[in-house]
């Protein structure tokens, strides 16, 4: 194996990204994994506040991790009210794939909402 410089780590494209199909929208979408920073942001709005905000908790995930083929995020931070009001399976569906690919377990969320 090769030992990694810093700029080879840094060239590194690592966020991999998944197709989904998504009927009831009549198409398909792809998630993409979060970047650390990213996770680290959504961590802190959801569980980490104060006030731990978890409403709107799958709608702020899923814009953050819809995106196009090409990466490109496909909502805006003003879309989550919109996106929030789509339905709870496909919310749940989209949820647990991003989460999924992002390897965080349902007891990862749960020692994040509990420390």
């Amino acid at each position: 194996m090769t030992d990694l410089s810093r700029d080879a780590i840094l060239a590194v494209q690592d966020l991999n990204m998944k197709k989904i199909a998504v009927p009831q929208w009549g198409g398909d979408v792809y998630i993409k994994q979060l970047s650390g920073a990213e996770q680290d942001r959504y961590e802190q709005d959801s569980f980490m506040s104060k006030d731990r905000n978890i409403i709107n908790l799958r709608a702020r995930l899923i814009c953050l991790a819809v995106c196009d083929k090409d990466g490109n995020k496909l909502f805006k931070p003003g879309d989550m009210d919109s996106v929030s009001k789509k339905s709870s399976g496909v919310l749940n569906i989209l949820f647990e794939e991003i989460l999924a690919l992002n390897k965080i377990t349902e007891d990862d969320l749960e020692d994040i909402a509990k420390n």
